[in-house]
C-alpha cells in the first residue's frame, strides 16, 4: 500500500492533481464563507414569540406550584426574562 502511495506521489500529474484540489478546498471554503446561509433568513420576530411563549409556560407552571403549596388559586406570577441581545 505504502509502495502505491509514494508511486502515486513521484508521478508528475499527481503534484498537479493534489495542487489542483488544494485550491479547490480554499476556494469552497471562501465562498462558504461569501455566500449567504439560510439560518440568516430568520428575524427576531420568531425569537421574541419564542421568549415570550417561554416566559408564558414558567409563569403557568410557577403558579400551579404556589396553588400546590399555598392554595392561592388568585397568584400573580410575572416572570422576566434576562436576554442579552447578539
Amino acid at each position: 500500500m505504502k509502495e502505491k502511495i509514494f508511486k502515486f506521489l513521484k508521478d508528475k500529474r499527481s503534484g498537479k492533481l493534489l495542487f489542483i484540489i488544494g485550491i479547490a478546498g480554499i476556494v469552497l471554503i471562501y465562498a462558504s464563507t461569501v455566500l449567504p446561509d439560510d439560518r440568516s433568513k430568520n428575524t427576531g420576530d420568531t425569537e421574541v414569540f419564542s421568549q415570550q411563549k417561554y416566559t408564558g409556560e414558567l409563569e403557568q407552571k410557577v403558579k400551579e406550584m404556589v396553588f400546590a403549596i399555598c392554595g392561592d388559586n388568585d397568584a400573580v406570577v410575572t416572570i422576566t426574562l434576562d436576554t442579552a441581545l447578539t
